[in-house]
């Protein structure tokens, strides 16, 4: 959100994996809201990260003036299941999140919700199971808000507990 100009590309949601900006920071948007077309989705996501088991995606502490101003990080995986048979994978993530003011930690599998919090936590740290459908690729989105207010704000979201080391039978995919 720009104070001066209002919400970025005339608060336009296929700029934003399908979530006009004003959904994003003050109406809960969660990542099983976004669009399932992959070409509108890779809109949004244009930079790829490589890590290790664990990985630091973002983490910053910033100026805020109003509460719509307010950063998210969105991370996508592209996940391959070999098998014949669903397969249990573990994501942990390290976060933070100020809920009161209507945003929201979510993690979604192939356009359905798999988890969703809008509390407040300071650090937070959730761990969702899901199960990885037998023999295709998945979508898997992970989207944060920010922090609490202060004079600051924080954004902030890392993969912990091993939990990129995929189980056997899975691989991430880059296409």
């Amino acid at each position: 959100y720009n104070s001066a100009f209002g919400w970025y590309a005339g608060n336009q949601s296929p700029y934003f994996g399908g979530i006009a900006p004003s959904s994003w920071s003050d109406g809960t948007a969660y990542a099983y809201q976004m669009s399932s077309n992959m070409d509108d989705l890779r809109t949004l996501f244009s930079r790829r990260a490589v890590t290790g088991y664990n990985g630091n995606l973002w983490s910053e502490e910033w100026r805020y003036s109003v509460s719509r101003d307010s950063k998210h990080v969105v991370a996508l995986f592209r996940i391959k299941n070999t098998t014949q048979n669903p397969i249990s994978w573990t994501l942990s993530v390290y976060f933070y999140l100020y809920g009161s003011w209507s945003e929201g930690f979510s993690v979604s599998l192939n356009g359905v919700n798999a988890y969703n919090y809008a509390g407040n936590c300071y650090p937070c740290k959730r761990s969702t199971g899901m199960s990885i459908p037998a023999n295709g690729i998945s979508t898997v989105i992970v989207a944060v808000g920010s922090g609490n207010p202060s004079t600051t704000r924080t954004s902030m979201m890392q993969f912990v507990q091993n939990s990129l080391q995929l189980p056997n039978g899975l691989e991430f995919v880059d296409d």
